[in-house]
C-alpha cells in the first residue's frame, strides 16, 4: 500500500463540498440566532430588512456551489444519494427563499430553512465520505465498476 492511501493519510474534502458546507452552516447559524438577535434589538425594521434581503443572496449562493459539488461528486464516484440529497436540499432553501415570506409565521419558514440546511450538509457529507473512498482505493467496493479516471 503506498503512503498516499494508506488509512493514516487524510483525505481532504472537494473543495466545493467544503464551501457547501460552510454556506450552509453559515445559513443555518443565521437561522437559528438571527430571531434571537432581532428579538432583542429594538431595530426590527433594520433586522427585517437585513432578513429581506439575505435569504435570497444564501440561494443564489448555493445554486453554483451544490451544482458544481454534485456534478464533482457524480463524476468522481457516481453515487446517487449524495446528489439526491443536496437537490433535495437545494429545492428546500429556494422554497424556503422564494416563498417563505407568505407563510403563515416566522417558525414556518425557519424550519423549512433549517430542514433544507440540514439535507446540504448530509448530502456534502456523503459526497466527501464517497470521494474519500474513490481516493483511498482504486476500486472503491461502494460503488465498484465506477471509471475513477
Amino acid at each position: 500500500m503506498s503512503p498516499a492511501t494508506s488509512p493514516s493519510t487524510t483525505i481532504a474534502p472537494s473543495r466545493w463540498d467544503r464551501i457547501g458546507v460552510m454556506v450552509s452552516g453559515i445559513c443555518l447559524v443565521h437561522c437559528l440566532f438571527l430571531p434571537i438577535i432581532v428579538a432583542t434589538l429594538p431595530l426590527w425594521s433594520l433586522g427585517e430588512s437585513l432578513h429581506d434581503w439575505l435569504h435570497p443572496v444564501f440561494a443564489l449562493l448555493l445554486i453554483p456551489i451544490t451544482g458544481l459539488a454534485m456534478r464533482s461528486g457524480w463524476q468522481k464516484h457516481g453515487q446517487k444519494s449524495p446528489s439526491l440529497l443536496l437537490g433535495s436540499g437545494l429545492l428546500v432553501i429556494l422554497v424556503a427563499a422564494l416563498w417563505g415570506h407568505f407563510m403563515p409565521g416566522f417558525a414556518a419558514e425557519s424550519m423549512l430553512t433549517l430542514a433544507g440546511s440540514g439535507l446540504l450538509i448530509g448530502g456534502h457529507w456523503r459526497n466527501w465520505c464517497a470521494d474519500r473512498c474513490c481516493d483511498e482505493a482504486t476500486v472503491c467496493t461502494a460503488h465498484e465498476g465506477h471509471d475513477h479516471s
